[in-house]
Formats: C-alpha cells, structure tokens, sequence
C-alpha cells in the first residue's frame, strides 16, 4: 500500500511570483482608476448643479415668483466674493434683487460646494441666477442666461463640462473642449 503525499499551500517561489503579478497589474490600473474617479466626480458635480437650477426654476412656476440661486461660501449669505464650487444657495427672492433678504426671501436649499472643482460663471452667472415667475432665465435684475464652465484639477478641457441656461430658462450639460478657469 502506498501512500500518496497531497502538497497544501504554496511555496515561497510561488508567493513571490504571485505578489510581483499583482503589484505589475496595479500599476497598469491605478492611473485608470484615478481617471474613472475624477470624471465620476465631474460628471456628480454637474449634475448637483443642474439638479439645483431645475429645482430653482420649477420652484419659481410653482410659487409664482422670482427664485434665485447665489453663490455662498457659508450657506446663508450671498456671496459676490465667493466661487461657485464654494457653494451656493437656491432661496425665493420676493424682490428680484438676487440677495437674500430676512423676513422676506425664503431659502429653499443650499449646497456646500464642489471639492476639488472650479465652477466659473460667465457674465450673467458671475454671481447669480434667477428665474422668473415663467420659468424664464431672466427679469431679475438683469439677464441670467449664460454657462457655467465645471473644471477638475486636471485643467483637461476635454472632461470639463458646461452647463448653460437659455433664455428660456432651459438647463442643459455638455463636455466642452474650451479653456478651464
């Protein structure tokens, strides 16, 4: 009768070679992973934005009123010194001056800004948007049609996203290939 020796486990050799195989390989996908992650991130920010201009938009045809968003570094001011990414506040603006006045104005939500993005506004978004009673990017103090530019750290102008509002007050997204702020 004999007997037949079952080997269990791995040799030294063996455990070296299977460490040094996958130390190869997450050198190949961690760059990629990286780039998976920023553009998620990219692709999340524009769509908090965009989900915040809508709710803005709708809540002035429902209420009937102007409705404003403002950029806010602290979530209960307006903020002309602040930056998009810092944050922002959606709040009905009762006298269309694009600031929140107490007693009056009524803030809806607020957001607390984009990490690792810049989030630049043209001239009519430099500091605020507003929609009127109609749903229109417009009747405040001036004219609030415009594009938002949503950049990473990466300044790569192929990922950035712009985000504009029509006349009409229509939101939408696009990949942009312009300059990053």
């Amino acid at each position: 009768m004999t007997l037949h020796h079952i080997q269990q486990g791995v040799t030294l050799i063996e455990l070296l070679i299977g460490i040094a195989v996958a130390a190869i390989l997450l050198t190949i996908v961690a760059p990629s992973f990286n780039t998976v992650i920023k553009n998620n991130r990219l692709a999340t920010g524009a769509n908090q934005v965009v989900s915040h201009l809508s709710l803005a938009r709708s809540e002035a045809i429902k209420r009937g009123t102007f409705v404003s968003v403002c950029k806010s570094s602290n979530q209960t001011t307006c903020s002309n010194s602040a930056n998009w990414e810092d944050g922002w506040i959606v709040f009905v603006d009762e006298d269309g001056d694009r600031t929140i006045d107490a007693g009056t104005d009524t803030i809806i939500r607020t957001h607390q800004g984009l990490p690792r993005n810049t989030l630049r506004g043209t001239t009519n978004l430099a500091n605020s948007a507003c929609f009127s009673s109609r749903g229109f990017a417009r009747g405040c103090t001036g004219p609030s049609d415009g594009t938002l530019r949503l950049c990473d750290d990466r300044n790569d102008t192929n990922n950035a996203r712009s985000i504009a509002i029509s006349t009409t007050g229509r939101v939408t997204v696009t990949r942009t290939t312009t300059s990053c702020p």
